[in-house]
């Protein structure tokens, strides 16, 4: 009866591993210092959401804070694939914009994923590029 139990403890606890691995701190993969920035992926009650942890030249000039929240609406969709809507900021005039773009999260592994913005009227100018996230140790 004991080994059932801690099979099923042990199953559960995998289960959430797998379920939740797209959850703690990232950061921008990038060779450019001024785009680096890091975020911090975490649940709180049953939604998923990113703040912003470490800000890079580009956010501070785009009127980014610490702790802001990047990303909102973070859903599983499989094993490897979330949806979200990526909080982004522009300048306009001297004016910062924000605007909410869908994107799309892809786990390559478990220390690496890529997210990208899904739109048509490339808003942002970043043509929908896609970038790439480590997790921090």
């Amino acid at each position: 009866m004991n080994k059932a139990f801690l099979l099923i403890i042990i199953i559960t606890f995998f289960s959430c591993q797998t379920e939740n691995s797209i959850l703690g701190s990232w950061e921008l993969n990038s060779d450019s210092e001024i785009i680096k920035s890091q975020i911090e992926i975490y649940a709180s009650g049953k939604e998923i959401y990113a703040k912003r942890t470490k800000l890079s030249e580009i956010n501070k000039e785009y009127g980014w804070a610490k702790n802001d929240i990047c990303w909102k609406d973070i859903k599983k969709l499989n094993d490897s694939t979330y949806s979200c809507i990526r909080i982004a900021k522009r300048l306009n005039n001297g004016v910062t914009e924000v605007l909410e773009v869908e994107s799309i999260i892809e786990v390559r592994s478990e220390d690496l994923f890529t997210i990208k913005a899904f739109y048509t009227d490339n808003k942002l100018n970043d043509e929908g590029k896609i970038q790439p996230y480590i997790r921090l140790k």
